[in-house]
């Protein structure tokens, strides 16, 4: 009797415990749904801006599934870049006002090594839609650029960016012989 006691008042709890527990997810799920839909709405409103200044602009732009929009401007005859290679480019990065916010220069162009993950996600996808000598136009989308956490205190957070960005190189990596 003693027992069936113990037994009962274990499964009440138990019973309470998973009651509490699924409330819980219950209220997470809640939670997620509203920020999923939230977000989903910042995306939009942010997309149209986007489409709004490339119209504005005459800029013909083509949009990838990211959502970066690119329109190349110059076309160079150069090596097409893949994955597997080294890309040296330059590139201003400008606000949607047109300030400034970053410059590279040919003088110091930059170089990457693509596949490993570089700062600014949407600059190395427009980079390997490129080939050798090709220069263009890019509009990054913020979670495609400096996200929601920005770049101290020369990027705001949840910002969209233009660019102009050309490639001078695209370096392939030496294949061994056996």
């Amino acid at each position: 009797m003693q027992v069936s006691k113990f037994l009962l008042i274990g499964l009440l709890l138990l019973s309470c415990r998973q009651r509490h527990d699924q409330e819980i997810m219950n209220t997470f799920d809640s939670i997620n749904e509203e920020l999923i839909s939230a977000h989903a709405s910042l995306v939009k409103r942010e997309s149209m801006e986007i489409d709004s200044f490339t119209r504005t602009k005459n800029w013909t732009m083509i949009t990838t599934g990211s959502g970066l929009r690119y329109e190349l401007v110059e076309h160079g005859n150069g090596k097409k870049s893949s994955a597997a290679d080294s890309l040296v480019y330059t590139y201003r990065a400008n606000f949607m006002d047109g300030q400034v916010a970053i410059s590279i220069s040919a003088d110091r162009p930059l170089r990457i090594m693509t596949g490993r993950g570089i700062e600014v996600r949407g600059l190395e996808e427009a980079l390997l839609l490129m080939r050798e000598g090709d220069k263009a136009r890019l509009v990054l989308p913020a979670h495609l650029g400096y996200g929601s956490e920005g770049k101290g205190d020369t990027i705001p957070p949840g910002t969209v960016l233009n660019y102009e960005v050309k490639l001078l190189h695209v370096i392939s990596p030496e294949k061994k012989q056996h």
